[in-house]
């Protein structure tokens, strides 16, 4: 399937309200979720957990390879769950990956992304606060399984990333038992005396 009829897909269950089943080239299954906003190169939707809304998250449209609207018994159920009514479209800018983490860097949401790492066919996942946003990439600072924030920033290029989540259930109750931010701090000046 082309990629502009896959696009046309994921935008026809945006309105009316359809739940969008979609593969990408990185995971060998199928992924569920409600489209709320597309552009040129990616698409926001909410996320799908088992009739549970869990987040949003931003993916890119060139590593979609199939796409199909579910509507029927399914969409039925999301409905009587009263998970239709409870859709929204948050002030994120899709336009771009650098637009998208510009708009994640003014909220200072805690967000998870997932990608390559680099030169390498091997799969990341780190979930952390974005820093900085630049023309190649973001800088971030993650915290690990213990809870720790990362003391160094990473530098993550926008072309090693497929995903980017926030809000979800996995993100909210984990930073809740991060420890304390760490305070970027300057440093203050000598006076003269």
């Amino acid at each position: 399937m082309p990629m502009n009829e896959m696009a046309a897909v994921i935008k026809s269950c945006i309105s009316p309200t359809a739940i969008c089943k979609v593969m990408f080239e990185y995971q060998q299954y199928e992924e569920f979720f409600f489209p709320v906003a597309i552009s040129d190169e990616l698409f926001l939707s909410v996320n799908d957990r088992d009739f549970r809304l869990d987040g949003f998250t931003v993916r890119q449209l060139s590593d979609v390879i199939s796409a199909a609207p579910i509507k029927g018994t399914y969409l039925k159920i999301h409905q009587a769950e009263g998970n239709l009514s409870r859709l929204s479209l948050p002030p994120i800018n899709i336009k771009s990956w650098r637009h998208a983490f510009n708009s994640i860097l003014a909220s200072g949401e805690i967000i998870s992304i997932e990608g390559y790492a680099p030169n390498s066919v091997n799969k990341y996942f780190i979930v952390g606060r974005v820093l900085a946003v630049g023309e190649q990439g973001i800088r971030i600072r993650t915290f690990d399984g213990s809870g720790a924030w990362a003391e160094n920033p990473i530098t993550v290029p926008y072309k090693n990333i497929f995903s980017m989540t926030f809000g979800s259930s996995y993100i909210t109750t984990y930073s809740k038992y991060v420890k304390p931010y760490p305070e970027i701090k300057t440093p203050t000046p000598i006076s003269n005396r």
